[in-house]
């Protein structure tokens, strides 16, 4: 398999190649970087591969490999907001955040903290029926999950790169794709895109692709997909062209008349939001990284025969900013006069009223 831009790194060698798998989400992000700070991540295999879209491009290994698909309702949802997220942003009038959220070292140690902070921050700024809409609450969905989600919906998408090229169609053996979800999960996911689709009207085109496509695949209870994942464009060399199979519902729509590239038309589902990290006023820069931020694989026996799984990742990086935009730092020291101001007001009233208590 022709590989490009990518680090084949281990659980075991994640915490020291933290800098590495941030250079092959984002090259810029990585320039600013003072270091990372944490990793959070959630993928069942040992063997780990960064990408922008960890569901488009895990999907893309059963085509040229003799890999197997594990798939979560998770893993579908957010790749969904991943390609409808321009449009959602648009026709339901989200604005861009104006404040910058605030953890202390030990919150961003816990991951069920920080998810639900972030979760918090998505239902201020959108609404709490929309929230429930876009974010994640299926039976099994993790703590690495909502903060994806979070930072898809509130954060900065890193530029979409090129992660490899498809080598020839591989046809020794079977392939395997296994949805994973409990049948109240799926029921859930349809339930989401009608919501959606209910809301906005405009949104009915993209979210009617995918509604079939469910329907299609949990036809009878089963939890399969008859069209091949990915059908690359023979005629190509470097088999970079979909000429079908279910994977285009997941790229960025083109016309009637245009071909489908998987580098150029997977959407980045990796994103970025700015925190600040301390104790009090001792405040410093920050950076959030995370998403669909690659994918998981390990080994398994398949019909007798060694194999391999792959499974798209969720979580999330932090790393220490050492070139915050001046927005950012503006922001930062409006918050920081904002909370002085509401401490001192708290501290003249609890003064008054021991004045009075006496």
């Amino acid at each position: 398999m022709a590989m490009t831009n990518t680090a084949r790194m281990t659980r075991n060698t994640i915490a020291r190649d933290g800098g590495e798998y941030l250079a092959m989400l984002s090259p810029t992000d990585r320039s600013k970087s003072n270091g990372v700070f944490q990793i959070q991540l959630h993928g069942d295999g040992p063997e780990l591969e960064p990408c922008q879209n960890g569901f488009v491009w895990a999907a893309t290994n059963i085509y040229d490999s003799d890999s197997a698909l594990n798939i979560r309702v998770e893993d579908m949802w957010l790749a969904i907001l991943a390609q409808l997220k321009t449009q959602i942003l648009y026709r339901f009038r989200i604005t861009k955040p104006t404040t910058i959220p605030t953890f202390s070292p030990e919150d961003l140690n816990n991951p069920t903290e920080v998810a639900n902070r972030l979760s918090n921050m998505v239902e201020t700024a959108l609404n709490d029926l929309l929230a429930g809409v876009l974010m994640p609450d299926f039976s099994q969905t993790t703590p690495e999950d909502t903060v994806s989600a979070a930072l898809l919906l509130r954060g900065k998408y890193c530029p979409a790169r090129q992660h490899r090229t498809l080598s020839d169609k591989n046809t020794r053996s079977p392939k395997r794709g296994i949805f994973i979800g409990e049948p109240a999960d799926w029921d859930r996911l349809r339930e989401k895109l009608a919501a959606i689709r209910r809301l906005r009207k405009e949104m009915e085109a993209p979210v009617n692709r995918h509604l079939h496509f469910l329907d299609r695949m949990l036809q009878a209870g089963k939890y399969h997909h008859d069209d091949a994942f990915v059908a690359a464009d023979d005629t190509d060399p470097k088999r970079e062209h979909l000429s079908g199979g279910w994977l285009v519902n997941f790229l960025i729509p083109r016309g009637i008349d245009q071909r489908l590239d998987l580098n150029d038309d997977a959407p980045s589902a990796v994103a970025t939001l700015p925190i600040l990290v301390g104790h009090g006023q001792n405040l410093r820069h920050f950076m959030m990284v995370g998403g669909l931020l690659g994918y998981s694989k390990w080994p398994v026996q398949m019909d007798g025969e060694e194999g391999v799984v792959v499974q798209p990742m969720t979580g999330w990086l932090t790393y220490d900013d050492k070139a915050p935009p001046s927005s950012i730092k503006k922001m930062a020291r409006q918050q920081k006069k904002t909370m002085e101001q509401g401490t001192a007001e708290q501290g003249t009233a609890e003064q008054g009223t021991a004045e009075q208590g006496t």
